[in-house]
């Protein structure tokens, strides 16, 4: 599920294939999701160790409601701040013009996130923590998320780091890796909608 990322941010041009067809992104991810299960069901491994269950979800269940409603009031103060995310979202060619490609471009984004929170607050968070602990594990988490970021306005490389520590921790303390794909996904749909309203409107 990391491939499309790792290709857009340090392939020359990687960035344009997966603008030009979000179907890479899905058949990616896709593949991804269905060779870990496959994995874990002929191993006969149980995925909730490692982020998959529901786990603490009393605790982080309404946590995440809250977050959720502070997310929009967030991103519509960054696009306030910083005209460079306005420019770049939506980050897909067909997502900029119609509003069929913007909802194609987002579910398939909704979808790509379970992938790479998988990984992210799934098997690496969980794993690593198993080892090192959990402190050591969010922190290691954070550059190389950081870094997977290249290429996106500066504001959201910056925020990367931080915020990816923080849905580090919140996961850990949830004991799941659904909150980061939720919250991660509802981020991600805001800013892309975010920037298509304000082209609709210049366009206007």
């Amino acid at each position: 599920a990391l491939v499309p990322a790792v290709w857009a941010s340090w392939v020359p041009g990687g960035k344009a294939l997966f603008q030009g067809n979000p179907a890479f992104l899905l058949a990616a991810d896709a593949v991804s999701v269905t060779l870990v299960l496959i994995g874990a069901w002929h191993g006969g491994v149980d995925l909730r160790p490692w982020g998959a269950g529901l786990g603490d979800w009393r605790w982080w269940l309404p946590r995440t409601a809250l977050a959720l409603l502070g997310c929009f009031g967030l991103v519509a103060v960054w696009f306030w701040l910083d005209p460079a995310m306005a420019a770049y979202y939506p980050a897909q060619a067909s997502a900029r013009t119609s509003v069929a490609g913007l909802l194609v471009y987002c579910s398939i984004l909704s979808f790509y996130m379970v992938g790479w929170e998988s990984f992210w607050r799934g098997s690496f968070l969980f794993g690593l923590a198993r080892c090192w602990g959990p402190l050591p594990a969010i922190l290691c988490g954070g550059l190389p998320f950081f870094l997977l970021h290249r290429g996106k306005p500066e504001t959201e490389m910056v925020g990367s780091l931080v915020v990816g520590c923080l849905l580090s921790w919140f996961c850990w303390r949830g004991k799941s890796m659904w909150p980061g794909v939720i919250l991660h996904a509802v981020l991600n749909l805001s800013v892309q909608v975010a920037g298509y309203v304000i082209r609709a409107g210049g366009a206007g």
